[in-house]
């Protein structure tokens, strides 16, 4: 039987802890003629930053609807990284 002894300093340092930014990002290379970066595992891939959203009205729910329908091609990955 484990015994438990609540949040602990240790546990609450690990529970808010943050990764680097760049640990979300497997590129190793950037080709600045294309403005592609070369990826850890052969792809490519393209990056945007952007600010939080807090409120949306329709023309950014209109904005939001052509980007997921802009025709991005079989296999592609969108990632969204809060």
């Amino acid at each position: 039987m484990e015994l438990s002894l609540g949040l602990t300093k240790a546990l609450l340092g690990k529970m808010t802890e943050q990764d680097k930014f760049s640990s979300y990002l497997p590129y190793v290379a950037y080709d600045p003629g294309t403005r592609t970066y070369h990826n850890a595992d052969g792809s490519r891939g393209l990056i945007w930053e952007c600010t939080p959203l807090w409120f949306a009205g329709e023309a950014t729910a209109k904005t939001l609807t052509g980007l997921f329908r802009s025709g991005i091609p079989d296999g592609s990955v969108m990632q969204f990284i809060p």
